[in-house]
Formats: structure tokens, C-alpha cells, sequence
């Protein structure tokens, strides 16, 4: 058995390397005085000195390449080939993955986004780039003159400020501009959508505003529903890898029988590919409430709930298309439990195309609302059963949002009744790819007087993300928009001497 003890901890030095088929963020350094050619020494032991469950054991050796693809799939021990029957001393670097197992992510102090604190400003949206840097986009009452009005403001990964924010996003300020959506691509150009009462002549309409990585505006504001008749509303848009983007909305009666789910694609510089298109095939009373996600190619998914389609209340149904808005397979049932209503869906893909969803669920867990999840690969295959996300269950859990890294870990968020001891509180719960739990769930808000609401989550391929919500009189009038960025644990590096014997 070795002798195992740690001896430094560092950050990986610059000749570390990813291991062939291993995770970026884990490393390998190469010791080129030592490459083991037969067998015998088991590394049992030293799954016990560590902090982190289940730490990857990365041993570089040239004409061991194999070996990666087995240290990948890692147990508890394992067997190395020595060189000779003589003792050998070598080096091992072991480095953990980006968290720890009990404290998975560092998080910020919360802070406030509006400047503007007079009267209301809530519904705040939130999008990442993959460099870290963000954007919140809010609706904020009488602030531009006139009903209410879309703002948003740009921060960089540590959560200061860019200059010349917050910005005024609408250019028609007539009436009430509502319920934004922001979306970011990999470089940062973002997209803001929004509900526009009597801008399109009908009743509300979905505009958009497109902008670069500097948040300069690319072009006017634009309407994306070409049917204009009654409301079309709760607009929500993503983004894929390049800018191509999706806008989906709900539109009263144009499928003939209460709400129904439309879409529209554009490419990068804002010019729209095709007409709006209807998204749910059942058309009998309302299908409403839609949240989509883009993979890196453009490829995308659109969830929403559905009034008495799965035989009980409302439902979760979803639809996947490829880049070009080709239908893939029919329209599908997300929720597995029917009883009572499952509403407010949210979900979120990463760069190969696998996603979640997310849901409340009235009366699941046994007391009120409680948020569920279902996984699915790339093939639109559910991975494993429904499972809940919340911890707590005393009174509800409600109004989740889902976000995803670039390997498929997510973190979900909600608002929960009484759980910080007033009223409704921000908590959350992150996971890995597989659905097993990252740690344990947290609560997000520090200010707990009165409530604090509808939580939105943005994640950056890396696996750090911001979580933006309402908070009602924590800025001294009425509803204010606060955020808190969480960030990875930084991978260590452990170096441990190491003596093996035939």
C-alpha cells in the first residue's frame, strides 16, 4: 500500500496540461523519470487523504495513452504497471474538479442593479457570455415617462459596472413596455425582447432590440409577431454560439382556441428567416408560458404548459427543431406526475445540445408548489425520471429558472414561501450533468425582510453563474432588482511524493 500525504497546494503551474479526453479543468503534469510498463501497485489509501470525493488521479506517462480513457471512467483505486521490481519514487499531481463537493461555488455579496429606486423595478432577465461579463435587463415603472419601460445594464465577470449604464432599451415609450428577455451570445452581443401595449395596433406586441459586445445598438427595434390581432405576449428569446437567435412568444386565439406558442428565427445581424411559425401541435384551450434554449450550432428546443393536454389541469410539453426550424419528432410530454397542475416551465441546453427542464408542481411533494426537473440528451431521450430540485417543501416553491455550462452541470433557482423566515426568499440547488446533486441547496438572498421574487439564473460555459431577482423595499421604494454572482471553486493542484513498490 503506498504512503500517501499531501504535500503542497497550489494553482496548477503553466506546464499543465488537459489530459487527452479528460475535462479542461482537469490537469496532468508529466514526469518524464518515470513510465511504469508492468503491473502491480494498487493507489487504494488515497481516496481517504483527500477532501474531495472521488478526485481524479491523473498520472502522465507517454506510452500509457490508454490509460486516460480509464482514469476517465475512475473507482475508488487503481492499477498501475511499474517499470521494474525495484522501488520507485515519483510525483503525482492530483487535481480536483472545478468544486468541491460541500462548498461547490464562492459566492458574491448581493448587490443592488437599478439606480433609478423610485416606484417598481422588477421582472429583471439576465444573460452571460462565455467570458463571464452580463447583462440585466428589467422593467422599471414611469422612469422613461410614460407607463412602464424596458432598462438594462452591462457588468463585467467581477461584477462591476461597465460605464454609461443603466441604458433605456425601448425607443416607442407610449403606454407600458413589459416582461423583458435578454440573451447573450459567446462574445457577448445580446438581444432584449419585450411586450409592447399598442405599438403593433392590436392590443401587445413582441419587440426586440439587438446590441453589440460594446452594448451599442445594432439597428432599430423590431417587431417579431407578424399576426398583430389581440395579445401576443410573454416573449422570451435565446441565442446560439454566433447570434442567431430565436424569439418565442404566446398569441391569444390565433390558433383558434385560447393561447397557442409561435416562434421566430433570425440570424446574427437581426434579419428574419421566414415568418413566425406556430410551435405547439395541440391547439384546444391554452398553450402558454414558453421558455426555449439554442445549442452552440442553433439547434433549439421550446417548452410550455398546456391546459388539460395530459388529462389533468395543466401540463408540460416541449418540441425540438434543428438550426433551420425543422420540426425533430413530434411534440412531447415533459411532467410524468399529471395530478393537479404542472406550470411555469423553464429550460436550458449546453453547447452539444442535451438540456433540462424545469417546472412547479402543485401538491408533488406535499405541501403547495415544489420544483421538478427532467433531464434529456441531445436526441431528445429523457435521461432518468423526473426528480425534485428543492430540499425544503413546507409551503411552495415556485417559479423556477434553469441555466447550464457548456458540460451540461446546471444550477436551478426559485422563490420559496417563509424558508428565510419572511415571506417568499431566492434559493437554489446545482447539479451535475448525470442529476446528481452539487452540494447542497442554498439560499440567495441576505436581505430576508419582506419578499424577494422571481429568480432568473444565467451560467457561463465554465460553470459560474449570476442569479437576478425583485426585492420589494430593500432599496427604500417599493421593488428594487438585486443580483449575486456565484463562482466555481478554483481547481487545485495537490502534489504528493509517492512511493511504489513491487
Amino acid at each position: 500500500m503506498p504512503n500517501v500525504q499531501p504535500s503542497v497546494i497550489s494553482r496548477p503551474t503553466p506546464e499543465t496540461q488537459p489530459g487527452p479526453g479528460l475535462p479542461a479543468r482537469w490537469g496532468y503534469s508529466a514526469y518524464a523519470a518515470a513510465c511504469w510498463q508492468q503491473r502491480l501497485a494498487r493507489l487504494n489509501g488515497l481516496w481517504d487523504q483527500l477532501t474531495t470525493p472521488r478526485l481524479p488521479v491523473l498520472i502522465a506517462c507517454p506510452s500509457l495513452a490508454a490509460l486516460w480513457g480509464r482514469l476517465a471512467t475512475l473507482a475508488s483505486s487503481h492499477l498501475l504497471p511499474l517499470a521494474a521490481a525495484t522501488a520507485l519514487t515519483a510525483t503525482l499531481l492530483v487535481s480536483p474538479s472545478a468544486a468541491r463537493a460541500d462548498e461547490p461555488f464562492q459566492p458574491s455579496v448581493e448587490f443592488r442593479i437599478n439606480n433609478f429606486t423610485n416606484g417598481v423595478q422588477s421582472r429583471p432577465s439576465v444573460a452571460r457570455d462565455a467570458a463571464g461579463n452580463f447583462v440585466v435587463a428589467w422593467q422599471t415603472a414611469n422612469q422613461d415617462g410614460s407607463g412602464s419601460a424596458i432598462y438594462r445594464h452591462r457588468l463585467n465577470t467581477g461584477g462591476a459596472f461597465f460605464p454609461g449604464g443603466p441604458n433605456l432599451v425601448n425607443t416607442f415609450t407610449t403606454n407600458d413596455q413589459s416582461r423583458p428577455s435578454v440573451a447573450m451570445d459567446t462574445d457577448g452581443d445580446f438581444v432584449v425582447v419585450w411586450d409592447s401595449y399598442g405599438q403593433d395596433g392590436g392590443v401587445t406586441g413582441v419587440y426586440g432590440q439587438r446590441y453589440n459586445t460594446a452594448g451599442v445598438p445594432q439597428g432599430s427595434e423590431f417587431r417579431a409577431n407578424n399576426h398583430t390581432t389581440g395579445n401576443q405576449d410573454f416573449a422570451k428569446v435565446a441565442l446560439d454560439a454566433d447570434g442567431d437567435f430565436v424569439v418565442a412568444w404566446e398569441s391569444y386565439l390565433q390558433d383558434g382556441s385560447g393561447d397557442g406558442v409561435y416562434a421566430r428565427r433570425y440570424n446574427a445581424a437581426g434579419v428574419a428567416q421566414g415568418n413566425e411559425f406556430r410551435v405547439n401541435t395541440t391547439t384546444t384551450s391554452d398553450q402558454a408560458k414558453p421558455s426555449l434554449a439554442l445549442d452552440a450550432a442553433g439547434n433549439f428546443v421550446v417548452v410550455w404548459q398546456s391546459s388539460g393536454q395530459d388529462g389533468s389541469n395543466a401540463g408540460i410539453y416541449g418540441q425540438r427543431y434543428t438550426a433551420a426550424g425543422v420540426a425533430q419528432g413530434s411534440e412531447f410530454r415533459v411532467n410524468t406526475t399529471t395530478a393537479n397542475g404542472q406550470i411555469f416551465p423553464s429550460v436550458a441546453m449546453d453547447s452539444d445540445g442535451d438540456f433540462v427542464v424545469v417546472w412547479q408542481s402543485f401538491e408533488q411533494d406535499g405541501s403547495g408548489y415544489g420544483v421538478y426537473v427532467q433531464r434529456y440528451n441531445a436526441a431528445g431521450a429523457p435521461q432518468g425520471a423526473e426528480f425534485r430540485a428543492n430540499t425544503y417543501t413546507s409551503g411552495s416553491q415556485r417559479n423556477p429558472s434553469v441555466a447550464m455550462d457548456a458540460d451540461g452541470d446546471f444550477v436551478v433557482v426559485w422563490q420559496s414561501f417563509g424558508q428565510d423566515g419572511d415571506e417568499y426568499g431566492v434559493y437554489g440547488q446545482a447539479f451535475r450533468a448525470s442529476g446528481a446533486p452539487l452540494g447542497s441547496e442554498f439560499q440567495v438572498n441576505t436581505y430576508t425582510t419582506e419578499a424577494q421574487l422571481l429568480p432568473q439564473v444565467s451560467m457561463d460555459a465554465d460553470g459560474d453563474f449570476v442569479v437576478v431577482w425583485q426585492s420589494y423595499g430593500q432599496d427604500g421604494s417599493q421593488e428594487g432588482v438585486y443580483a449575486r454572482r456565484y463562482t466555481a471553486q478554483s481547481m487545485s493542484s495537490v502534489y504528493i511524493p509517492l512511493v511504489l513498490k513491487n
